[in-house]
This record gives C-alpha cells, structure tokens and sequence, in this order.
C-alpha cells in the first residue's frame, strides 16, 4: 500500500536529512580523533616535541596541561556540533518544525561559503520555502 502523496517526505528534506548525518560524522570523527590525542598523544611524543619547540620561546613550559585543555577544547566543539546536525537531521526526516527553522537559519549562514556553499544552501532555502516542503513542516 502505497502512502497518499501529502505524507510522504518530500526529497530534498531526505536530502538536507542526509548532509546533516554526514555532518554529523565528521563531527563523530572529531570527537574520536580528540579522544586519541588525550589518550595517546603524550605516549607519542607530541608533549616532548612540542616542549622542545617552547624552549626555545620561553624556558618554562608545562605543555601536557596546554594540549590535553586544546584536546578537551576540540572534543566539545565536535560534540555540540555532532548533536546540532544529528538532531537537526532527525528533526526533518520526522517533519519537526524547530527543525525546519534551524535548517533555513543554518542555510541562511550558509550562504556566506562562497561559491559551493553559497549555491547548495540557495538551493536548500529555495525548496525550503515550497508549498509541499512547507506542509511537511506544517509552517
């Protein structure tokens, strides 16, 4: 059985569904590789290397501390924005309208990523702002 043509979710909201997922994995990959820093970058040499290089500058240096905060400092970043596009992905495959907004407003900001960006998210407002996806939406 097939479902009548108003509750099916338009194709370009699968779309943006899916570069927010995508997103949302390099923001997962972030995440991962912040966490291998913490645990392995002080046993790979990186708080040695990097204090040799400070020495040079300034003879006290207390690096481990420095880059397990920009590790940490990375981690959070990535998973604010990990969440942000899961959530914002999910949102629209379910029809939510925080969803519908935050994806213009995203898009909107978008706009600045000149040339690519600026024409996939002129493309994403455009459909956006059609009587269907609307519906979806119900905005």
């Amino acid at each position: 059985m097939e479902l009548p043509e108003t509750q099916r979710t338009p194709g370009i909201v699968v779309f943006v569904a899916i570069l927010n997922f995508i997103s949302a994995s390099f923001s997962a990959l972030g995440m991962v590789l912040a966490l291998l820093g913490l645990a392995f970058g002080n046993a790979l040499g990186l708080a040695d290397a990097l204090s040799r290089q400070l020495t040079e500058i300034q003879t006290r240096t207390n690096v481990v501390y420095g880059i397990n905060f920009v590790f940490i400092i990375i981690f959070l970043i990535s998973l604010s924005f990990f969440v942000f596009f899961l959530s914002i992905g999910l949102g629209l495959l379910k029809g939510k309208k925080f969803a519908w907004f935050t994806q213009v407003a995203a898009s909107v900001l978008g706009l600045i990523g000149f040339p690519i960006w600026t024409v996939l998210n002129g493309i994403i407002l455009y459909c956006f702002f059609q009587p269907r996806v609307r519906d979806w939406f119900k905005v």
